[in-house]
């Protein structure tokens, strides 16, 4: 909407649809969509309908405005965390374990609370939401830390539920010798221009699981700039078919 929006409502309910066709689709092959997770975010004028609520204003992301964030700590967390879940169950269906949310990402604001206590809380209400979910977590920049790896910790078999989607693992891996209990899945991000490297898949150079000694045979599809690279998207679909 940063773009001669604001946004149409009749935009919402086309993406919605679309939404539900594709995970029905994907849902018949057997896949798994990535839904939202939840780490905190509001709309920027939630103090007009909630004055006392614990917030802390994000500024901009590139001169986009960002979200206004919740104060993860804050006890309404875990009541909000538990609506957007369940909103987003009654709008997409309650199939998906996974769940993707990088909180206060690329120059987000914390103030005084920890990466730590952020992992935590934010772990916590998607378990509690579904008990089998698996936290996506995107590795890019500096994130993320290991001080918010470290907050898995607190919460029981926590990185048994966590899984890090290293972004520019075919040229740079962050995660080569992971813990065991790590899920490390290999793939491709492709910078918008005309560079790139080739593409690295998990079936290609997969990790193993030390728990059970079995390789991992599942593999994640990332969409972003595919259409500045569709020979390399083509090539993906190929030897994931293989």
């Amino acid at each position: 909407s940063g773009f001669g929006g604001p946004v149409h409502d009749s935009w919402f309910s086309c993406r919605t649809e679309l939404a539900r066709k594709n995970h029905l689709k994907m849902r018949k092959l057997g896949m798994y969509p990535i839904l939202q997770g939840y780490s905190g975010m509001v709309p920027n004028n939630i103090n007009e309908h909630f004055p006392d609520i614990d917030i802390i204003p994000q500024g901009t992301w590139c001169s986009f405005e960002r979200p206004t964030m919740l104060r993860t700590t804050s006890p309404v967390f875990k009541e909000f965390a538990q609506k957007f879940y369940q909103a987003q169950a009654e709008v997409y269906g309650n199939y998906s374990i996974y769940f993707a949310t990088d909180p206060f990402h690329e120059g987000g604001k914390v103030e005084d609370m920890s990466p730590k206590a952020i992992s935590f809380e934010v772990l916590g209400a998607m378990l509690k939401f579904n008990k089998n979910a698996v936290w996506i977590i995107q590795s890019w920049l500096r994130n993320p830390t290991s001080e918010l790896l470290a907050g898995l910790d607190l919460v029981p078999d926590g990185k048994s539920h966590a899984l890090i989607l290293d972004l520019y693992a075919e040229k740079d891996p962050n995660y080569k010798n992971s813990p065991s209990d790590f899920l490390i899945f290999r793939k491709n991000f492709a910078q918008i221009g005309c560079s790139g490297q080739r593409i690295i898949l998990v079936c290609d150079d997969v990790y193993k699981n030390d728990t059970n000694d079995s390789t991992v045979l599942r593999a994640i599809s990332k969409s972003l700039t595919t259409e500045q690279y569709s020979c390399i998207s083509d090539y993906d679909i190929c030897k994931i078919k293989r």
